[in-house]
Formats: C-alpha cells, structure tokens, sequence
C-alpha cells in the first residue's frame, strides 16, 4: 500500500495501469496521511499535468471511486440529489480557487471565504501550519 505522502503518485499510478489493473478499483485520499490535503492534490496535479494521466481517470480516484468503497452513497458524483463538495481549479496550473461543501463556499477566489460561529464573539488568532515545509 503507498500513500501519497511518499510523493511518487505518477510512477504508482502508471504501475497500477500497466499492470492490468482496473482505473475504477484505484482509490485515493486524505485521510491515512499526516501531510496537508494539498499534497493529494499536487500528485494529482503532477499525473495530469506532467504525466498526461487523463484527468477524468485520475479525479474519479478522489470521488466516484472512494465514494463506492467507502459506501457513501451521496458522495462522489455531481448530480440531483447527492451532496456536492466542489473544488474549482485553474485548468492550466491546478491552483485551488474555490470549494464549496456542505452547501458553504469555504474558499473563494483563492482565500477562506468562511468564519466558524464559534469564533464569532472571539478574539483568538488562530493559525495551524506544520513544521515540514512543502517541496512546491
């Protein structure tokens, strides 16, 4: 099993399809690794990118095909009546611009467009960042 904390997305992905396998059992997420989301999203960025991997192949990894394994039956795709978390990235540099989930746009344009009600009546500045720096 390979996370994609380890960074070589592309070199697995092409491994896995050589070798027979089929696109629709591949799984990818957040969720085992301790790195930010937005490493996820690099190594997808480095296969479609780079590695001319088809976007369509790749980005039903992170939805259609987890929703089905992990049985969440609302997730995964767009249409009436699922719930729809929805990232909207620049077609050329795959730069996050927007995500919509759960109904809220938590980013627009590039920057947290949300405040969670608990801080509401709070004065706190809150800032999380780990210590490893990214290699983008």
């Amino acid at each position: 099993m390979k996370d994609t904390v380890d960074e070589d997305l592309p070199k697995w992905f092409k491994f896995y399809l050589d070798n027979g396998d089929l696109p629709e059992k591949l799984t990818l997420s957040t969720d085992a690794s301790i790195t930010s989301p937005q490493n996820l999203l690099e190594q997808i960025r480095v296969c479609v990118l780079e590695h001319k991997f088809p976007i369509e192949q790749v980005l039903a990894c992170v939805t259609a095909n987890t929703a089905q394994v992990l049985k969440l039956e609302e997730k995964g795709i767009l249409k009436e009546g699922k719930a729809a978390d929805i990232l909207i990235l620049e077609r050329k540099s795959f730069e996050l611009r927007e995500v919509i989930s759960g109904g809220r746009r938590l980013l627009k344009d590039g920057s947290i467009a949300f405040k969670e009600a608990f801080l509401e009546e709070s004065n706190r500045d809150i800032k999380l960042k780990g210590a490893k720096k990214s290699k983008r």
